[in-house]
């Protein structure tokens, strides 16, 4: 008899999950999510082989090399997106500090002539072995991503006394931000 019930139940707890909206199912932010970050990466892949055809098509003899070499970045980006995804916040947390000052040190490194790749006036590349080129920049927005959402758990108390926050967090940003901006150009000399 009980297993009886405990089928009943079951139904009956799929039958209510039913006639929930679709928005205040348990699991629809995730899907949400989900659906969004796919719809970006596609649109994304359009917009590159939309802007990059022709000269694609110049350079490689292909309309489609510039496009694939995105659906490669593609391919290998959602195993990292998932592998990232299950790492537990302890393990962020402990990366923060290292990807930080590592970035810092890296928008140095990038002025050292013969290290840093100039483009059009700005030096912002560290070039890689093949065609790659590894832009500080990016990883520092990650780095201090991460920085300041573990700053703004270790000072919970303080979340009231956004002076006392940006104390700690401006100066860091500055450095890492400045060091960008005072490298913008306008545009090709």
């Amino acid at each position: 008899m009980t297993a009886v019930t405990t089928g009943r139940a079951r139904t009956v707890a799929a039958i209510r999950a039913e006639r929930l909206p679709l928005l205040q199912r348990p699991l629809a932010s995730y899907y949400l999510l989900l659906g969004s970050t796919g719809a970006l990466m596609l649109l994304g892949l359009v917009m590159v082989f939309s802007a990059s055809s022709v000269r694609s098509y110049a350079t490689y003899n292909s309309s489609y090399a510039i496009a694939l070499n995105q659906a490669i970045f593609m391919a290998i980006g959602i195993p990292a997106l998932l592998v990232a995804s299950r790492l537990p916040i302890r393990v962020w947390r402990w990366f923060a500090y290292p990807l930080l000052i590592g970035t810092l040190l890296l928008l140095v490194v990038v002025l050292i002539p013969g290290i840093g790749r100039n483009v059009d006036g700005a030096t912002r590349w560290i070039p890689l072995p093949g065609r790659f080129n590894l832009q500080p920049s990016e990883l520092a927005k990650l780095g201090l991503a991460l920085w300041g959402a573990d700053l703004l758990v270790r000072k919970r108390r303080l979340r009231g006394d956004v002076t006392r926050l940006c104390r700690t967090a401006v100066p860091v940003a500055d450095l890492s931000g400045g060091r960008v901006v005072a490298d913008t150009t306008t545009g090709p000399p």
